[in-house]
């Protein structure tokens, strides 16, 4: 997703899971303009999979409101802040998946 002036914009082009197949079947492009002073984030699927006790899903929702919230500060306090977040929600529930967050703060 990309966010920029508390909106968020997400990335819908790509391909299908990375590292399931020896070459990827497809590859879609896109181009996005205007990142200046907008903030990149990218997760994997463990992310927002997430569930808690009533097996509600941590979502792409909430994940998009945390880190937007956030943005003003560098990506590694908010991953902080996210995890810290995650932790919360899924209460005792273990991870289904893994979990890699990426992201890149464009400034002026």
């Amino acid at each position: 997703m990309i966010l920029k002036n508390k909106k968020v914009s997400y990335l819908d082009k790509g391909t299908t899971l990375l590292g399931a197949f020896e070459e990827l079947p497809f590859l879609n492009h896109g181009i996005i303009e205007g990142i200046k002073e907008s903030y990149l984030f990218t997760y994997t699927d463990g992310l927002v999979e997430a569930r808690n006790n009533n097996d509600e899903e941590m979502g792409i929702e909430r994940v998009s409101e945390i880190v937007s919230d956030n943005i003003k500060y560098t990506p590694d306090v908010v991953h902080g802040v996210l995890m810290n977040n995650l932790d919360r929600f899924r209460e005792n529930q273990r991870f289904p998946d893994d979990i890699t967050l990426l992201s890149i703060k464009f400034n002026k």
